[in-house]
């Protein structure tokens, strides 16, 4: 099926994730893009429940499928408190 959507527009399916740390959450959002241009096919978010927070760009994983996706940004986000993936203050 072909999407009709502007230039620069992306749309994206989306698949969640969540993963329990200690005492804390983290959701992953992995974006499937169905149109539009991109370098990757798949693109996975580390994310809090909170809009007002945004993950740093450096921990995003990138992927030709959903599964590459994931496995990239958790081999980003390993070993890092939730604080450092999500800062604060952003």
């Amino acid at each position: 099926m072909v999407f009709s959507i502007n230039d620069k527009e992306i749309l994206t399916k989306l698949y969640k994730y969540e993963l329990f740390r200690s005492n804390e959450q983290l959701r992953i959002d992995v974006h499937e893009i169905m149109a539009g241009k991109t370098n990757h096919k798949f693109f996975a978010v580390p994310n809090q429940f909170r809009e007002d927070r945004k993950a740093k760009k450096d921990y995003f994983g990138f992927g030709d499928s959903e599964k590459e996706a994931l496995q990239d940004c958790l081999d980003k986000i390993k070993d890092l408190p939730i604080q450092v993936i999500i800062p604060y203050d952003t």
